[in-house]
């Protein structure tokens, strides 16, 4: 029947995703990509931010908003297992770190876990994503090359790919059609760097 048909497709969907090379770290960019507008554009200080929603706070005269595709796939890598030896961090040039930090303990990815507590490591600093990805790679032990990265900015991008990075640009912040894209982007050069050692 055609019930039993699309059972078998997710079935045999769902084995071929499992069998796929997975990232050992998946690092997000925040402005841009998880959330909007980019915290330089909020005209209040933290201190002052009023929650409005489990995924959005107002500063002043504009509303930040985790986005909905952001959300779920933090919540996926946080609570499936199968995604448990993946470790997930932020590399963030955000000009105001403290107003970033401030939002993770505000937000929530449900009523029990609030979006701090989604990531293993966290880089928020001035400088180069180059600097950023060097401090992951020392404090996590994990290679560039094992690592997954989605940033709005293209600079960052392509910083990313020269240290052997994986990385996909979000130009409307993160979506699940860019998550699909990065985990088989991931997949097609492990299996290439597989292949070459072989």
């Amino acid at each position: 029947t055609q019930s039993t048909w699309g059972h078998f497709l997710s079935v045999y969907f769902f084995s071929l995703a499992m069998a796929e090379p997975r990232p050992r770290m998946v690092v997000f960019d925040l402005d841009g990509c998880v959330w909007m507008p980019d915290t330089w554009e909020l005209s209040n200080r933290p201190e002052n931010f009023r929650k409005t929603g489990p995924l959005e706070v107002r500063a002043g005269r504009e509303t930040l908003r985790v986005l909905p595709a952001a959300r779920d796939v933090l919540l996926r890598l946080a609570t499936d297992p199968a995604w448990a030896d993946t470790k997930v961090a932020v590399a963030s040039c955000c000009i105001y770190a403290q107003w970033a930090r401030e939002l993770f303990t505000q937000f929530e990815l449900t009523s029990e876990l609030r979006m701090r507590k989604a990531f293993d490591f966290i880089e928020i600093t001035g400088g180069s994503k180059a600097g950023h990805f060097e401090r992951l790679r020392r404090a996590s032990g994990i290679d560039c090359t094992d690592m997954l990265f989605f940033d709005d900015q293209q600079g960052n991008i392509l910083t990313a790919r020269r240290l052997g990075i994986t990385a996909v640009r979000t130009p409307r912040g993160l979506t699940e059609q860019a998550w699909a894209e990065g985990l088989a982007a991931f997949a097609a050069a492990a299996r290439e760097c597989s292949a070459k050692k072989g």
